[in-house]
């Protein structure tokens, strides 16, 4: 069975001193170079600033990080950067509904596909507003399209094959806290062929 990349899914409190400890995990098991895509972030200085505080956090744990251009305003540039070689792509959290115009409509979805390649051959993802990526119940104030799209058929979570979690072995739950947010889980998984 191939085994696929680390993914670290975080509910919030992303980029913060008690997240230290789980992204510190994920980047000792990972290999190669390390991006951040906010495409979460709005467009122009928001997307620059979130990009700056990933950079600035990962920089904390001794990583370089190289911010990938915004695909929408530049998704070929945006393509180029998320190039092999890549060990650790950062999603850092904002609006889970431009995430998801990032991952699945800008560029008819290049860089959703691209994600899912590069997490198939072993790339670490690790992504905030977390909603979008897993199918959760939802709030009593909010519909189950409001919150995940997966119930509509249009989430990222269907473009990642999970088979079953495989124990990630550095002490985080795979289903459950580790202790930095309420969602927060680092997980191995083995892709379902």
């Amino acid at each position: 069975m191939k085994t696929a990349g680390l993914l670290c899914l975080q509910g919030g409190r992303e980029l913060t001193k008690p997240c230290e400890t789980m992204d510190a995990a994920v980047l000792a098991r990972a290999n190669g170079r390390v991006v951040v895509i906010a495409g979460a972030a709005r467009v122009g200085s928001d997307y620059a600033g979130a990009s700056a505080r990933t950079v600035a956090h990962y920089g904390r744990l001794g990583a370089e990080v190289d911010v990938v251009p915004d695909p929408r305003t530049d998704a070929r540039a945006a393509l180029a950067a998320l190039s092999d070689g890549v060990g650790l792509a950062v999603l850092p959290g904002g609006s889970p509904g431009s995430l998801l115009d990032v991952l699945t409509s800008v560029d008819g979805g290049s860089i959703g596909t691209r994600l899912v390649e590069l997490w198939r051959s072993g790339t670490a993802i690790s992504g905030a507003s977390a909603e979008r990526w897993c199918c959760v119940p939802p709030p009593s104030n909010r519909t189950a399209a409001e919150v995940s799209p997966a119930v509509s058929g249009s989430s990222m979570a269907s473009r990642f094959p999970i088979g079953r979690q495989v124990p990630s072995g550095d002490g985080h739950s795979p289903t459950g806290s580790s202790g930095a947010s309420p969602n927060v889980g680092v997980c191995s998984w083995t892709m379902a062929e």
